[in-house]
């Protein structure tokens, strides 16, 4: 896509970013309490964590864990969409992640979760 043409300098600027979609488009695709998958793009241990992208123009934000690599698929479960500030937090799912989300009391995926669980113990 063409972002500028510079006549007095002869220059034609072009980006690809734009025809990935807005952050706004991107998230549309995605809804806080679900598990993605995603690749792990930045492991900065001392810094704010791992950042994964979702998409090609959409990037969250996970807690630092050992272990992973960049490049790498991980599935994510998305914590919090902060639109107003254009952030994505994210969890790396392992099979740990049912553990922590009920230390953590995170919301309507936690009741999604204890209502199928109940409807599996009644079953059986």
């Amino acid at each position: 896509m063409v972002k500028d043409i510079d006549k007095e300098q002869n220059r034609v600027s072009f980006t690809y970013k734009e025809l990935l979609g807005t952050w706004e488009d991107n998230i549309k695709e995605f809804k806080q309490g679900t598990v993605v998958q995603g690749i792990v793009r930045d492991t900065e241990k001392e810094k704010n964590g791992i950042f994964i992208e979702l998409t090609p123009n959409l990037v969250g934000l996970a807690e630092y864990k050992d272990n992973i690599e960049y490049g790498q698929n991980v599935n994510v479960f998305i914590k919090k969409i902060i639109p107003e500030k254009k952030k994505v937090k994210l969890l790396i799912y392992d099979y740990n992640l049912k553990e922590y989300l009920i230390g953590k009391e995170v919301g309507i995926w936690l009741v999604v979760r204890r209502r199928a669980s109940m409807r599996c113990t009644s079953v059986h």
